[in-house]
């Protein structure tokens, strides 16, 4: 044990066991706060690609797009964004200075998306939770 200053008689291990049980989840809740983005409300995504303050791109596939996309929409497929292309360099050259909301048709893709296209250049980009006809029933229209 070591010396208590105050003649506490509390071995530090113990202490510091304490300790650890109490920032465990502290810092838990600290990590969920900072991974836990507000801009991916949907709402609020939708708000701000309307008033055409943000983008919205579609990392889903080219088949998928074919069968329906999101007026607003940039289609960038994630497939793409591993093989550097000039129509890639072209596409992430028009959405620069914006901020980029990602979409696919369920959540996993965008995620997946995201960090790559900040690799390319994009800042903030916000990988949207919702899918595609989630997005839909919120109010993006679709591409006539």
């Amino acid at each position: 044990s070591f010396g208590c200053r105050m003649g506490c008689g509390v071995s530090a291990p113990a202490v510091m066991a304490d300790q650890a049980t109490a920032t465990v989840p502290a810092l838990m809740a600290d990590e969920a706060a900072a991974s836990a983005t507000p801009a991916s409300d949907v709402t609020q995504a939708i708000e701000a690609i309307r008033a055409g303050s943000a983008v919205l791109v579609d990392v889903r596939e080219q088949g998928e797009w074919d069968a329906g996309h999101l007026e607003h929409a940039t289609l960038i497929p994630l497939s793409q964004l591993n093989a550097p292309s000039a129509e890639l360099a072209a596409a992430i050259a028009k959405l620069k200075g914006s901020t980029v909301y990602v979409h696919c048709r369920s959540g996993g893709r965008a995620g997946s998306a995201a960090p790559l296209l900040e690799q390319q250049g994009l800042s903030p980009v916000v990988p949207l939770k919702e899918g595609y006809r989630v997005l839909l029933k919120a109010g993006l229209p679709e591409a006539q």
